[in-house]
């Protein structure tokens, strides 16, 4: 495999790693929100 190919495979890669590991961030920055509100609200979760 050619150097150059082999670099955009690494590169597709991490930037795929980086996407995912927004989402899990922005998963876990909303089960957060949802849990405080579960808190004060815990009738709206029943």
């Amino acid at each position: 495999m050619p150097s150059d190919a082999k670099d955009r495979k690494l590169s597709a890669i991490s930037y795929q790693l980086s996407a995912i590991s927004y989402q899990l961030s922005a998963i876990s920055y909303q089960l957060s929100v949802y849990g405080r509100l579960g808190k004060l609200h815990p009738i709206a979760f029943e």
